[in-house]
């Protein structure tokens, strides 16, 4: 049988895209075919697959899956993502879009023909898990743990060998935690790595660590509004009012291309 797909990137986080509004391969899209597409080998490649369906009170329903095929509760970037695609590709072509997640309701909004601003439902428990002092715990619908770099420290360093530590740290329980390496470029601006566990790599960049990141640091450092955050994939700014707990993602979102995998 054979899948129609596209291939998206939102600031370099990269994602398998599928329109599943009929659910007929429900049954096929197992842990084991979602892992073997997201394979940058042996597949499509991407850091994660979502599948779009339909729902009755919403726009549109977004499932997502991490790279190990396992179902993720949210994607800043892949949600930001989905909204491109509902838009352009599947041709519901509105300003605003209120949808489904595992996590819950998102809205969202089309900037520009490229540019997705999300408004993001799930923050809470700032500082619950303490693991040392320059890191700073908050969860944004998925966990992050928000680790602050010195100003004489490179961000230019083997992530993969660092981050582990505290991906797996006891603190967190069996499941672990994402891990974002935040360095401040300027007031109100940072530069974020982000390790995402489920892909167990460095991603180019990360929706929901680069908003952990900037409310950490706003936080922190006392900053109101906005904060610019700088990834490897592109910028991205998170637009935030504590007061009223309204929190906000944007940045650009674009098809790659598509094309047909067999299942």
């Amino acid at each position: 049988m054979q899948l129609e797909f596209c291939k998206y990137e939102a600031t370099g986080n990269d994602f398998v895209m599928i329109d599943h509004r009929d659910q007929k391969l429900s049954s096929l899209l197992t842990k084991e075919w979602i892992a073997r597409i997201s394979d940058r080998r042996l597949g499509v490649g991407g850091d994660g697959v979502i599948l779009i369906e339909k729902s009755d009170q919403y726009d549109f329903s977004m499932l997502y899956f991490n790279a190990d095929g396992l179902a993720a509760s949210m994607c800043g970037n892949g949600a930001r993502a989905a909204t491109h695609f509902v838009h352009h590709h599947l041709n519901i072509k509105q300003t605003h879009y209120t949808f489904k997640t595992a996590k819950g309701v998102y809205s969202s909004q089309m900037l520009s023909e490229d540019e997705v601003k999300l408004k993001m439902s799930e923050v809470y428990d700032f500082e619950r898990y303490k693991v040392d002092e320059r890191s700073h715990y908050l969860y944004t619908g998925v966990p992050h743990l928000v680790v602050e770099m010195a100003h004489e420290e490179s961000l230019d360093f083997a992530i993969e060998k660092v981050a582990p530590y505290y991906r797996y740290h006891a603190a967190f329980g069996s499941e672990g935690t994402n891990v974002n390496y935040v360095k401040i470029v300027s007031p109100q601006k940072l530069f974020v790595r982000t390790y995402e566990r489920g892909v167990e790599a460095e991603t180019l960049s990360c929706g929901t660590g680069v908003l952990a990141s900037a409310l950490v640091m706003a936080k922190k450092y006392l900053w109101s509004d906005f904060v610019d955050v700088e990834t490897k994939g592109g910028s991205l700014r998170v637009d935030f009012d504590f007061a009223t707990e309204a929190y906000f993602l944007s940045g650009k979102a674009r098809q790659v291309f598509s094309g047909i995998a067999k299942i």
